[in-house]
């Protein structure tokens, strides 16, 4: 299962879910051409969809298109430690996705966006069931917010796709709290050469 997967959705009537984007250097089937933080996954799985003339299934793009928030320096030291609050390159607005989507002619109503800090916009997030969930939120709250407020929605057999794992020292501890605190003991994969992890849901 490579990084890219987030564009497997399960069977039945559910939704795909993307949550976050790769960072500018972290293109996934294009090396470092693609733009910065070009979303090339949401826009691969868009693009599976209607290869495969699914039409029933929806991509959510969950982001807050500013770049990351400022971490807690006494809560999360290893995130504050980063910095990446002033990386300018995390801070693609949202016309600018939609402008590569587009140039695909994957900007369509199977594609909706969802803006804002993961703790505003994901608690009433209009999602109702999820074959996939890929998690790119680099800090621990950001990734700890994904988790739980979606997490609950993966279908049985559906998959969890972690973008930052072993990359990110805050992230890493949000995904084993997590799974810790909610019991999940299903095998979490690592993903041989890029980097990240995934698991997937009990059936």
């Amino acid at each position: 299962m490579c990084r890219s997967c987030g564009a497997i959705v399960g069977a039945g009537q559910t939704q795909c879910a993307v949550c976050g984007a790769p960072t500018a250097g972290k293109s996934l089937a294009d090396g470092n051409q693609a733009p910065p933080a070009d979303k090339e996954t949401v826009r691969f799985a868009r693009a599976v969809l209607k290869a495969y003339g699914v039409t029933d299934r929806t991509v959510w793009v969950a982001d807050s298109f500013e770049g990351l928030p400022e971490a807690d320096a006494i809560r999360h030291p290893y995130d504050h430690q980063l910095d990446l609050h002033v990386m300018a390159a995390l801070a693609v607005s949202l016309d600018e996705v939609k402008k590569n989507f587009e140039r695909y002619n994957l900007l369509d109503g199977q594609v909706k966006f969802l803006k804002g800090w993961f703790r505003d916009s994901l608690p009433a997030a209009p999602i109702e069931r999820l074959a996939v969930l890929r998690v790119d939120g680099d800090h621990y709250e950001s990734t700890m917010d994904v988790l739980q407020n979606l997490y609950p929605k993966v279908t049985d057999g559906g998959y969890v796709i972690i973008d930052d794992y072993r990359f990110v020292k805050g992230c890493d501890l949000a995904v084993e709290d997590f799974r810790r605190q909610h019991a999940i003991t299903e095998e979490l994969h690592l993903i041989p050469g890029s980097g990240g992890a995934y698991w997937r849901r009990g059936r």
